[in-house]
């Protein structure tokens, strides 16, 4: 665990041997930036969506979750949602 700037902690985890080995690695190709404003010309309606505590939000499946863990001296902990970092 590491203390935030905002007195929250975040938890960290070295998934390395964990996780890492049943990921499945995919290609994906990101837009440029003028791609992005070809694709967007003409959109009238904008927003801002702060993912910064996003992680609490969005749950994992059953599948991830038995492959998405943490150990605690006690015990080991797996995840029901996701870990978005910001």
């Amino acid at each position: 665990m590491v203390p935030k700037g905002d007195r929250s902690v975040r938890i960290c985890g070295n998934y390395k041997v964990s996780i890492n080995p049943s990921v499945e690695n995919e290609q994906i190709t990101l837009p440029t930036t003028q791609d992005m404003y070809v694709y967007m010309a003409g959109f009238q309606v904008f927003t801002q969506l702060d993912l910064s505590h996003a992680y609490a939000q969005l749950k994992v499946d059953e599948a991830s979750s038995k492959v998405s863990h943490y150990k605690q001296p006690q015990r080991l902990v797996c995840l029901l949602k996701t870990a978005i970092w910001s």
